[in-house]
């Protein structure tokens, strides 16, 4: 795994946190590209923003991995939202 950048880091935290809060789903692929493109200049792949984010969202509140929501993201289409069950 590549080091990522204290900016980045706390904006996984922050999309994490969020997602708790709400009582939702990390939209991995989603947040994962919004992280990368606020960042860009950093040079991350997106690949290692998605696996930060998927480690730190299996120990709070899940997470949704599907790869076709970071194109829908990027051309602003709405993506289905994951409520929890509780």
């Amino acid at each position: 795994m590549v080091t990522l950048s204290a900016k980045i880091r706390a904006a996984i935290t922050a999309a994490v946190a969020a997602a708790a809060k709400q009582g939702e789903l990390v939209q991995v692929y989603v947040e994962a590209e919004k992280i990368r493109r606020a960042n860009i200049a950093d040079n991350v792949a997106l690949e290692d923003i998605v696996e930060a984010l998927i480690l730190q969202s299996a120990n709070g509140p899940g997470y949704h991995s599907d790869p076709g929501d970071a194109l829908a993201a990027m051309l602003g289409e709405p993506i289905a939202e994951t409520k929890l069950l509780n």
